[in-house]
C-alpha cells in the first residue's frame, strides 16, 4: 500500500508514527541487510521484541527478504524463549537493545533499534537503499511459525505459507468490508495469531495500525480511552479481556467511540454477556469467530443478534470462504444434525504441518475420507451442527472432565453461573485436592459479594449434584496471559483464595485446635477458621469419612454418618452434636437436593443407609425434593420405630397427601410406613416400589455373616473406600445387622388406600417367576401400575442405570402431581 497511500499513517504507537512510505523504506532497508546475510525463501529468522513499530518493521523486513518470521515474546520465562529460538534453528535473531540479556542466542543478532531509528535509518550516512527488493517468496513459501502450547508440555511451531494467510483476507466471497478509512488495534502478542488478523488486516488494507502499550493493555480504561482518542472502527479481542472492557463501558464514562466490528476470536463466546453493549451501541456488529492457529486464524463466521444473545449458546456459525469444516465420529464418518463429535477442518487456510515434528503432523493432519490427497485437520473440539446449517461450539475434548465416574461438560456449568444476575465472568477447573482427589472449582467475576451457599443454592436448581462445584472463588478480575486469553496457572488454589476472603474466626479453645488441625490435615489447608464451612473448603462426602475418623481419633467426638448433608463448622463440631443440626433422637431424614413442588420420602434398602438414592436426588432436583433416612437401629421395638419414621416425615411435612417411596427392601418398609401413618390420620395417596417383592414368609432370624458379606458386596466403589475406615466399618456392620434382622421377621400383610407404583428390573422378572413371587397389586385398594427398568437390580440407582430410572420415576412423579392437584381441587370444590 506504499503507492496508494504514501502520506497515510501506516502505524502509530504514543507519540510515534510511520506513513506507509516510511514503514515501506525502513524495512527495505533491513530486508536488504537480512539477505546480505543470507536470508533465503523459507529461511527462519527469530524476532524478539516488544509489540512496537519495531516489531512491525522487523516482521515486514523478513517477509520482504523471503525468510519466515519465528516471534518470540520477551515476557515468556527464559526457557521457553531459549527451546522456542533453539527448536527452531534460526541462525539470525532480530532484537531490540534493551532486551539482549532475555536469550543467550549465540548465531547473528540485528538490532531493530538501529534500522526503525537509528543509524541505519534514512537519515544517516551509510543508510542502506530503501527501494523495493525483488521477490524471491511466492504463494508456497513460509510466512511464519507460530509456536503454541502442545498437550505434552512442549511447544510445537506450526508452519504457515503466504497463502494461507492471504486468502484469509482477500477471497472471492470475502464476509468483511475492510477499507483504508479504518482504524485497527494491535493489542495481542505477535505469538498469538490473532495479532496477523490484527496486523494485516490493517496494512493490507490501507488502514492505520494502532500499537497497543502493554501497560494500556493492562488497564481497561485507559484502552477504552485510546479507542476513543484514535477512533479505533475494528477491534479484535478475546471473550475474556472484552467482558473486562464491558464492565467499564457499561458504566457512565466519556469515551467516544466509533467502533463498527469487534470481532471476538481465541476462546468460546458467552453471547450472553453482550446485552449490555448491544443495547448501548446498537450499530456496532458483533462477530463471532471460532479459529485455530494450524487453520490459519479463523475457521467459521457467526454475527451475534439478539436471538444468540437469548440462545445462550456458543454458536460460531459456519465456516468461511476457502474452509470446510467436517464433525465426525471416532471411526471419521459425519454425525447427524445435533449430534456431538469432533471438528475437523478442511481448505487452504491449512498449516505445512509441524515443525520437526513429523509423528505430530501425521496424528493431527489425516488424509480426508472425502476427498483424495485433500488433509483434515483435527481440531480436538467438540461440536454439533444446529438444523440451520451454523455450527455449536462444545468445547475442548479434553475439557471433558470425569470425577467421581461422572463425565461433565465445565461449560455447561460455566453458562449456568453465567445465568445468575451479578455474575460477569465465569471459569470452572477440576483441579486436585490435597488427598489427590479431582474436584470442581468455579472461579468468577461478579459486581457484589455474592455468598457462595446461595450461589450453589442457585446452580443446583439447574445442575445435579455431582456438577456443583466444591469451591466457588470471586475474584476481582480474570487473569490474563500475554494473549489476552484467561491465565489459567495464575488462578489461585481454592484454599488460597478461601483464607485470603474468608473471615478468620481462630480457634478459641483447645477442643477447637484440635478439630481445626485435623481439618486443615484432611483438606490440605494452610488455615481453619472456626465458623469455616467444610464444604466451602472443597470437602466432599469422602473427605468427610476421612474427617469423621480423625476427629474421633483426636478427641473422641462421633459424628453420625449422615452428617455431610448438613452445615459442618469446627465451632459446631466442638459444641456437640446439638448444634450439628442432628435430633438428639437418633437418625433424621436429610434432604437429598434442593428443589421441587412434591416431597418424596425414601426408605433405605438392605444396606440401612438412605444415602443410595443421591444420585436418583440428583436428577430430579427440580421438579421433586428426595428426603432419605437411614435404618433406625435404636429404638425400643418395631412399633416404635416405625412411629419414629412417622413422626419425621410429619415434622418435615406437617400436612398430607404423602409420597414415598422404597428401593429393593426400603419397598418392605415403605408399605409398614404407610401402614402405620394411615392408622395415625395421615393420608398417604402415593408409593413407589421400586423393584421390590412383597414378603409373605418369615427368614432365619439370625443374620449371617454370608448375608451381610453378600450386602456390603453390593457396595459402589466410593462406598467400599469409605469401609476402609475402622469407625465407618463399625457403624456400617451394626446398621446392616439390624436390618436384616428386621427384614428376616418381617411379613407385609394387609392393603393400603394409596396407589401402588412397581418398576421392576428386566432382570428381575425371572428371578420373580422361579420363587413365585407375588406383586404388589393386591396390597392396595387403589389403582396399581407396573413399569419395566432396564438393567440388572442393583444398577438402578447406580451411574450404569440410574439415568434411565429417574426418568420412569419423574414421569410417574409428574403424573402424581396432576392426580393430587386434581383431588386438591374436587375437595375444594365441594
Amino acid at each position: 500500500q506504499a503507492e496508494l497511500y504514501p502520506d497515510n499513517v501506516a502505524a502509530v504507537m504514543n507519540e510515534r508514527q510511520l506513513t506507509y512510505r516510511e514503514l515501506n523504506e525502513r524495512s527495505n532497508r533491513l530486508a536488504r541487510k537480512l539477505r546480505e546475510t543470507g536470508v533465503e525463501a523459507d529461511q527462519l529468522v527469530a524476532i524478539l521484541a516488544e509489540r512496537s513499530l519495531d516489531m512491525v518493521v522487523g516482521i515486514l523486513a523478513i517477509l520482504k527478504a523471503g525468510g519466515a518470521y519465528v516471534p518470540v515474546d520477551p515476557d515468556y520465562p527464559e526457557e521457553r524463549i531459549r527451546f522456542m529460538i533453539e527448536d527452531s534453528g534460526a541462525p539470525l535473531l532480530l532484537i531490540q537493545k534493551h532486551l539482549h540479556e532475555k536469550t543467550d542466542f549465540v548465531g547473528t543478532r540485528l538490532e531493530l533499534d538501529d534500522f526503525v531509528w537509528g543509524d541505519r535509518g534514512a537519515d544517516s550516512e551509510g543508510a542502506l537503499d530503501a527501494s523495493n527488493l525483488e521477490p524471491i517468496s511466492g504463494p508456497l513459501n513460509l510466512a511464519y511459525v507460530i509456536y503454541t502450547s502442545g498437550t505434552t508440555g512442549r511447544p510445537k511451531g506450526t508452519l504457515i505459507e503466504h497463502k494461507n494467510v492471504v486468502r484469509l483476507l482477500f477471497n472471492d466471497k470475502n464476509l468483511f468490508d475492510f477499507g483504508p478509512s479504518d482504524t485497527w488495534t494491535l493489542f495481542h502478542s505477535f505469538c498469538f495469531d490473532f495479532s496477523v488478523w490484527e496486523m494485516y488486516g490493517a496494512l493490507l488494507y490501507g488502514g492505520k495500525l494502532v500499537i497497543v502499550p502493554p501497560f494500556t493493555a493492562k488497564n481497561p480504561a485507559d484502552f477504552l480511552a485510546l479507542l476513543g482518542r484514535e477512533q479505533v472502527t475494528i477491534l479484535n479481542q478475546t471473550p475474556t479481556y472484552f467482558y473486562q472492557l464491558l464492565r467499564e463501558v457499561l458504566t457512565d464514562h466519556p469515551y467516544d467511540l466509533r467502533i463498527r466490528n469487534v470481532i471476538f476470536g481465541g476462546e468460546a463466546l458467552s453471547p450472553l454477556l453482550l446485552k449490555g453493549f448491544k443495547t448501548k451501541y446498537p450499530e456496532t456488529k458483533l462477530i463471532n469467530m471460532y479459529g485455530i492457529t494450524e487453520t490459519t486464524v479463523h475457521v467459521t463466521y457467526k454475527e451475534i443478534t439478539w436471538v444468540e444473545m437469548e440462545a445462550a449458546k456458543s454458536n460460531i456459525g459456519k465456516p468461511i470462504p476457502t474452509l470446510r469444516v467436517y464433525v465426525l465420529d471416532e471411526n471419521r464418518r459425519p454425525v447427524p444434525i445435533g449430534v456431538a463429535g469432533e471438528m475437523y477442518v478442511a481448505g487452504e487456510g491449512l498449516a505445512r504441518g509441524y515443525l520437526n515434528r513429523p509423528d505430530l503432523t501425521a496424528e493431527k493432519f489425516v488424509d480426508s475420507p472425502f476427498a483424495e490427497g485433500e488433509k483434515l485437520y483435527r481440531s480436538g473440539d467438540l461440536a454439533a451442527w444446529l438444523p440451520d446449517g451454523n455450527i455449536e461450539y462444545l468445547g475442548r475434548i479434553d475439557h471433558q472432565v470425569k470425577i467421581r465416574g461422572y463425565r461433565i461438560e465445565l461449560d455447561e456449568i460455566e453458562t449456568q453461573l453465567l445465568k445468575i444476575a451479578a455474575v460477569q465472568e465465569a471459569k470452572v477447573l477440576d483441579r486436585d485436592d490435597a488427598n489427590g482427589q479431582k474436584q470442581l472449582v468455579a472461579y468468577y467475576v461478579a459486581e457484589t459479594r455474592l455468598a457462595v451457599h446461595e450461589l450453589k443454592e442457585e446452580l443446583a436448581k439447574q445442575l445435579p449434584g455431582y456438577m456443583i462445584p466444591s469451591h466457588l472463588v470471586q475474584l476481582s478480575r480474570m487473569p490474563l496471559t500475554p494473549n489476552g486469553k484467561i491465565d489459567r496457572k495464575a488462578l489461585p488454589a481454592p484454599e488460597e483464595a478461601a483464607a485470603r476472603g474468608a473471615e478468620y474466626v481462630a480457634p478459641r479453645t483447645l477442643l477447637e485446635m484440635k478439630i481445626a488441625r485435623v481439618w486443615q490435615d484432611t483438606l490440605g489447608v494452610p488455615q481453619v477458621g472456626v465458623k469455616d464451612n467444610f464444604f466451602e473448603l472443597g470437602g466432599n462426602s469422602l473427605s468427610l469419612m476421612r474427617l469423621v475418623q480423625a476427629v474421633y481419633d483426636e478427641t473422641g467426638i462421633e459424628i453420625p454418618l449422615n452428617r455431610q448433608f448438613h452445615n459442618v463448622t469446627v465451632e459446631a463440631m466442638a459444641f456437640g452434636e446439638g448444634d450439628l443440626g442432628l435430633d438428639k433422637g437418633g437418625d433424621s431424614f436429610i434432604k437429598l437436593n434442593k428443589v421441587g413442588n412434591l416431597n418424596v420420602f425414601c426408605f433405605p434398602p438392605g444396606s440401612g443407609f438412605g444415602i443410595g438414592y443421591r444420585e436418583l436426588a440428583s436428577r430430579l432436583d427440580g421438579r421433586s425434593v428426595l428426603y432419605s433416612i437411614d435404618f433406625i437401629d435404636d429404638a425400643v421395638d418395631y412399633e416404635a420405630m416405625l412411629n419414629r419414621y412417622v413422626d419425621e416425615i410429619v415434622r418435615i411435612q406437617p400436612e398430607g397427601p404423602y409420597v414415598l417411596l422404597g428401593y429393593c427392601f426400603g419397598g418392605n418398609l415403605t408399605f409398614e410406613v404407610a401402614k402405620t401413618m394411615e392408622k395415625r390420620g395421615y393420608s398417604v395417596t402415593d408409593v413407589l416400589m421400586v423393584d421390590s417383592w412383597i414378603k409373605h414368609t418369615l427368614t432365619p432370624s439370625e443374620t449371617s455373616e454370608k448375608e451381610l458379606e453378600e450386602t456390603l458386596a453390593d457396595f459402589d466403589e466410593e462406598e467400599k473406600e469409605l469401609m476402609s475406615n475402622p469407625l465407618v466399618r463399625e457403624r456400617v456392620h451394626r446398621k446392616v445387622k439390624a436390618t436384616l434382622a428386621y427384614e428376616a421377621q418381617l411379613i407385609n400383610s394387609g392393603t393400603i388406600p394409596a396407589r401402588i407404583y412397581e418398576l421392576i428390573a428386566k432382570d428381575s422378572e425371572a428371578f420373580r417367576l422361579e420363587h413365585q413371587l407375588p406383586s404388589w397389586q393386591g396390597a392396595t385398594t387403589q389403582a396399581y401400575a407396573d413399569y419395566r427398568l432396564e438393567g440388572a437390580h442393583e444398577e438402578l440407582l447406580e451411574l450404569a442405570r440410574v439415568d434411565e430410572t429417574a426418568v420412569v420415576i419423574r414421569d410417574i412423579l409428574e403424573q402424581v402431581k396432576r392426580q393430587i392437584e386434581a383431588e386438591a381441587g374436587v375437595l375444594h370444590g365441594s
